[in-house]
């Protein structure tokens, strides 16, 4: 059991990076197919729409989430983050009240000053 557990993680990280490497090259394929479209006019509509689902839906969001990885700590929390992991906008927030009632529902909730 010992064997089998110490070659798991290589050969996740192995999977992973082959499994990147298919999708980057089937994006690679996808853009390359659909650009000319656009260019010479060969149902510009459709391959229009193919490129921005492509882009905004599956390219952008791993892409952000790969940067993040790189870029930003494990315990940076100045940003909300959504459903899906991703850094969302900033919050801001307005409260009325006193400085001394703000800081202790703050507390009780979880947050940190």
């Amino acid at each position: 059991m010992k064997y089998i557990s110490r070659f798991a993680v290589p050969l996740k990280r192995v999977g992973v990076i082959g499994l990147t490497i298919i999708v980057i090259i089937l994006v690679v394929e996808a853009y390359t197919t659909l650009i000319p479209n656009v260019w010479y006019r060969d149902h510009a509509a459709f391959s229009l729409i193919g490129l921005w689902l492509l882009t905004a839906y599956f390219v952008l969001p791993r892409m952000h989430r790969f940067l993040s990885k790189i870029y930003l700590p494990p315990y940076f929390n100045g940003r909300a983050r959504t459903s899906d992991g991703l850094l969302g906008d900033p919050v801001n927030l307005a409260i009325n009240g006193s400085k001394k009632a703000l800081y202790t529902s703050m507390k009780k909730a979880g947050w940190q000053k």
